[in-house]
């Protein structure tokens, strides 16, 4: 066997175990990934369900401040405040769209 022979045989055979090592390596992952899987899952559920009761609490609490607020202060007030923030953003808006051209 020429030398050209051995050196593309030895490349070959070194690659065929370094990508076995890989594909063992990533089967192990994937196994480590599949046993957490249940639990992780768990978990992110129980998060998920925390940050909602938190956020649903945050909006009952800003509901029943806006409820107090509208009682004492004047529709016309809070009519000016949402035209004055509609303004604003229209104004915005106009500006963007120049930048934009």
């Amino acid at each position: 066997m020429s030398s050209s022979d051995s050196l593309l045989k030895a490349t070959l055979n070194r690659l065929i175990v370094r990508l076995n090592k890989s594909l063992a390596d990533t089967t192990k992952k994937i196994s480590l990934l599949v046993d957490d899987a249940p639990q992780r899952i768990q978990t992110e559920w129980d998060l998920f369900k925390e940050e909602v009761k938190l956020e649903a609490e945050r909006i009952d609490s800003i509901s029943q401040q806006e409820g107090t607020s509208k009682s004492t202060a004047p529709d016309n007030q809070n009519k000016e405040a949402i035209q004055e923030k509609i303004d604003g953003l229209r104004e915005r808006l106009s500006l963007l769209n120049r930048k934009l051209d």
